[in-house]
């Protein structure tokens, strides 16, 4: 059906058929350079470029879907030609490195001073943005992001697939990402956030603050405030805390899902949840400090670490386990039936640094 559009609308639309076109060359590209059937069994695809291709066929079909949009007076109307018609977010699609292999530090603030590079090394190659945005659009495998303190906007980290590490510069809480209209979403091979608080005004959406949704991400330092959910792992990805705070989610600080490989070491989880402090009337099963989700109550395919966390003044359940073989009511577990969970590696000392005063089993 044809467009009959604004100058902005048709720009827009030319945008994302490039952008659709060339993702879909480096498809074909990646597909042709793949072995025969018959040369499967002496050459594997490594686990990167499955990951790769893989990001880039889920967000082939969400480019397909907007163009869809665009192209349809009707949904047009509903929905408007934005980046983020039908749940389609800006893309930060995984690039791989540059063909030389060079990596770039990016700086992202208002305006570039002397004391901002003194401390990279000589041969470090800088780049200059006002915004995250416009580093992100430019970023490849390897570069580093250091933003200065200013309040950001997560718009272009919606979709992230790039292997970079992102750092605020500055105290806790200088460095603020809003997520209020796009929740982070990561599905790197590698990605490293560092010193950045999140932050969520928004209660009523389900969306976590932030979603690992494959590969391997580290967050260190960070504040969680607000939101639904803090930080939710998915989709049998790994996924690092370390000291990090998570501080107000409606429903849970941290959301488990099976298959997914989760070390916390250093972290507080306080006042999530929506219920009735403890000792009173429990409103809702899947909210508090942690939750866990699984087929089994004895899943192995789940791995959880803990090391020197401190979940306190939660309300609900400091961690629930939510299986789907438990049909009957709330069990409270003993902390010696947590730790012998088969998915549990707990490293405790002599402080017992393990601060969690109530766990429970329910079914889903």
């Amino acid at each position: 059906m044809k467009m009959n559009p604004t100058s902005a609308d048709a720009k827009k639309y030319t945008e994302v058929i490039q952008e659709y076109q060339a993702v879909y060359r480096e498809l074909v590209r990646k597909r042709l350079a793949l072995p025969d059937d018959s040369d499967l069994s002496d050459q594997e695809m490594s686990e990167k470029d499955l990951l790769q291709m893989t990001n880039s066929y889920e967000y082939l079909a969400q480019l397909s879907k907007t163009l869809s949009v665009m192209e349809t007076p009707v949904l047009r109307k509903l929905f408007g030609c934005t980046d983020s018609t039908s749940g389609t977010y800006p893309s930060c699609e995984a690039r791989g490195r540059r063909p030389d292999g060079s990596t770039v530090t990016h700086i992202v603030c208002n305006k570039l001073k002397a004391f901002m590079v003194q401390n990279l090394a000589s041969d470090t190659e800088v780049m200059h943005h006002k915004s995250l945005d416009d580093a992100l659009q430019i970023t490849f495998d390897g570069d580093d992001v250091l933003l200065y303190p200013s309040t950001y906007s997560s718009w272009r980290l919606g979709n992230m697939q790039q292997s970079i590490t992102i750092k605020g510069v500055g105290e806790q809480g200088d460095v603020i990402i809003d997520t209020d209209d796009i929740p982070v979403e990561i599905s790197s091979y590698e990605f490293v956030i560092d010193n950045v608080m999140f932050t969520c005004d928004s209660h009523s959406s389900s969306d976590p603050v932030l979603r690992v949704k494959r590969g391997n991400c580290e967050v260190r330092k960070c504040m969680f405030q607000g939101g639904s959910v803090g930080i939710l792992a998915h989709g049998q990805c790994s996924l690092v805390v370390r000291n990090c705070s998570i501080q107000g989610a409606s429903k849970a600080g941290l959301v488990i899902n099976q298959g997914c490989s989760v070390t916390l070491t250093d972290n507080s989880i306080v006042q999530c949840g929506s219920c009735q402090p403890r000792g009173g009337v429990v409103c809702g099963k899947d909210t508090g400090a942690v939750l866990i989700y699984m087929d089994d109550v004895n899943d192995e395919k789940t791995k959880l670490t803990l090391k020197n966390n401190k979940l306190i003044e939660n309300y609900s359940f400091d961690i629930c386990l939510v299986a789907s073989d438990v049909k009957d009511n709330t069990k409270i577990m003993t902390s010696n039936e947590f730790l012998n969970h088969p998915m549990m590696h707990v490293e405790l000392k002599e402080d017992n640094e393990l601060k969690i005063q109530t766990i429970a089993v329910v079914g889903s």
